[in-house]
């Protein structure tokens, strides 16, 4: 499949936005792990 100069460049746009959102999630697991049990069902409920 060819893609044009224009659909390739979004088409980039959009992994890098994809692995932009990858490391945001990873930060929020890591945070979800640093938080302390007496907060954990509402953030819980909130980050699912």
């Amino acid at each position: 499949m060819r893609y044009t100069e224009q659909e390739s460049s979004e088409l980039s746009e959009q992994s890098s936005e994809l692995s932009g959102f990858r490391q945001q999630s990873s930060e929020l697991n890591e945070n979800r792990q640093l938080l302390c049990d007496c907060q954990c069902p509402a953030v819980e409920s909130l980050i699912q």
